[in-house]
């Protein structure tokens, strides 16, 4: 049985994170511009204990903008 993943955001005041948000719920959130993809985020799934920015994610790679191939 697969693990649900959780996500959670600074709260920037200093107090517990805010959270848990499914990964539809950070979307929706990204789509508001309420996040962007350099914000800091926690998944109760990392390897490592501490914060990684959204765009580091292979959970999110699909939203990062692709460049063109050039030809050198």
């Amino acid at each position: 049985m697969d693990k649900k993943i959780e996500w959670y955001l600074p709260n920037h005041n200093g107090a517990e994170p805010h959270g848990p948000f499914s990964q539809e719920q950070v979307l929706a959130k990204l789509d508001s511009r309420e996040l962007e993809l350099d914000s800091h985020i926690w998944g109760v799934h990392f390897e490592q204990d501490r914060w990684m920015r959204i765009f580091e994610l292979p959970e999110f790679a699909a939203l990062l903008e692709k460049y063109p191939e050039v030809p050198t």
